[in-house]
């Protein structure tokens, strides 16, 4: 008997989160069998059903039998339809694309008790202010939104209404992990003039217990995340409103270095900033706060330099740098366009750019820079993290070179290796593995030997990399490291974090 399973998850209606078979079947066998026995009662009519399909949500059933496979016995358990059951894309996929399919499961996703149950209770207080505050209309709960009558788009938010003269979208989260139905969800309600609010039912601050889901959206929605816990619940009831717990990251200036942390509030929506211009909606301006850190931190990197005798012409440089990037960011928006805008043999700087970076011209050497140490972020999808990393790379160095002149060596290297960590692939050294790069940092490069460490850990190759290095020579190098290493300039780690800002929480 075959190992491979059809099903590879189960949606949990209780929850609402997906059950992944591999790891359900390496459960205990006395827990396996007793979900078994409560699969067949519910098939046959005796209790609720706790499995069933993504895509059909009909109940499954748990089957198994033995594998022989080489010539060893073992038990291999399987969720499995029943005989008589009903067609179901897993059965016939062949006419669907892979986005039908996961919109398909994600819509199945959404359908768990507690999913329902949350949608309307969010309808429910929504429904309260508009008869105590009458700051909300037209609320609806699974009703069809289309942008126009006729139009064959067409979305179905779990709620939406109207607060005073802004049209929100409600969307409850529970578990899923598809980027590509999220994104495309964000792009149609705010190109339609809805904003959006994606509602949790728990969220941790800890970054190592934060889903992937929640990161995507968190960090894409100015580091605001909204839930609906028991204690926003009880104060929505006696408020006769919409209350949510909202956690926001805010970042301060702590003595020359940006910092930051979590904190959170209960909040009701005439609490919220509309931001019509991005269609965004926040409690809190988690970028407004790190913009305004780091520009106090240049301040002080400003005072300091003048310490050292650095000239008002060099720091002016690096604030024109800060400058330029913002401005270059808002003009190109779009990745491919701003690549193909600093390759083109008539490249011309927008001329309300800062007089350093407007005068340069990108040589032969930026050119060959650009298209072969950054190829892979040219060609690469444009919701890849290797296109957005190598995007942000190309502008910043072009940008660093053009205001500072003389990028250093060092510099240039630990660019590299960073984003080689994150998309985990060799880019910009001649070295075979990620292991020989780390090797050749900790050598080489120790000034940014802790902030290496640091990536390692964010980009969760730590561990992996660890059990690579067969001979143990790594850790040796990571331990010498962390007690004694030498630190980098503070303006160099400014423009790395703007470069890889999921890294700013790095202390030197």
């Amino acid at each position: 008997m075959s190992s491979l399973r059809t099903i590879e998850a189960v949606l949990n209606v209780e929850t609402g989160h997906e059950v992944f078979a591999k790891t359900f079947f390496a459960s205990d066998e006395k827990i396996i069998f007793e979900h078994r026995r409560l699969q067949e009662e519910a098939i046959q009519g005796h209790g609720p059903a706790k499995f069933v399909c993504y895509y059909c949500r009909q109940v499954l059933k748990i089957r198994g039998g033995i594998r022989h496979d080489d010539g060893s016995m073992a038990q291999i358990f399987h969720f499995a339809h029943q005989r008589d059951s009903d067609e179901c894309i897993i059965k016939t996929s062949s006419f669907l694309t892979k986005e039908q399919v996961r919109c398909i499961k994600y819509n199945g996703q959404k359908e768990s008790l507690l999913h329902i149950q949350t949608k309307e209770l969010i309808g429910t207080q929504l429904r309260a202010n508009q008869s105590v505050h009458g700051e909300v209309s037209d609320v609806v709960v699974d009703q069809v939104y289309k942008a126009a009558p006729i139009s064959k788009e067409w979305r179905k938010p779990d709620v939406r209404c109207f607060f005073r003269e802004q049209q929100v979208v409600f969307e409850v989260q529970l578990s899923t992990d598809f980027i590509s139905v999220i994104t495309e969800r964000e792009i149609y309600y705010r190109s339609n003039s809805l904003y959006i609010l994606w509602v949790f039912k728990s969220f941790d601050t800890r970054s190592m217990y934060q889903r992937f889901v929640q990161k995507d959206i968190l960090y894409s929605n100015n580091q605001n995340v909204y839930v609906l816990d028991e204690e926003a619940i009880r104060l929505g009831k006696a408020a006769n409103d919409l209350v949510l717990h909202c956690y926001y990251y805010e970042y301060w200036n702590d003595e020359g270095e940006v910092n930051g942390c979590w904190k959170d509030a209960f909040i009701r929506l005439r609490e919220l900033t509309f931001e019509s211009r991005k269609m965004a909606c926040y409690y809190f301006d988690s970028s407004g706060s790190l913009r305004e850190a780091e520009r106090s931190v240049e301040i002080a990197v400003i005072a300091n330099a003048n310490q050292h005798g650095h000239s008002e012409a060099y720091n002016q440089r690096i604030r024109d740098t800060i400058l330029y990037a913002d401005r270059l960011r808002e003009k190109y928006p779009d990745p491919g366009r701003l690549i193909s805008h600093l390759l083109s043999n008539d490249f011309e700087p927008d001329r309300r750019m800062p007089k350093p970076a407007r005068s340069y011209r990108l040589t032969e050497i930026d050119t060959k820079f650009l298209k072969e140490e950054f190829a892979i972020g040219i060609v690469a999808p444009a919701d890849s993290p290797a296109f957005e990393v190598a995007y942000r790379i190309a502008y910043y160095l072009f940008l660093y070179k053009a205001d500072l002149e003389d990028m250093p060596y060092g510099l240039r290297r630990i660019l590299n290796a960073l984003l080689s960590l994150k998309i985990n692939r060799v880019i910009g050294f001649g070295y075979k593995t990620i292991l020989v790069m780390a090797h050749k940092i900790f050598e080489s490069d120790k000034q940014y030997g802790r902030l290496f460490i640091h990536a390692m850990h964010h980009y969760r190759r730590y561990e992996s990399l660890l059990e690579e290095d067969k001979w143990g020579k790594l850790i040796t190098k990571i331990r010498k490291l962390e007690k004694d290493s030498e630190k980098p300039d503070w303006k160099e780690l400014t423009l790395l974090f703007r470069i890889f800002p999921e890294l700013n929480s790095f202390r030197p």
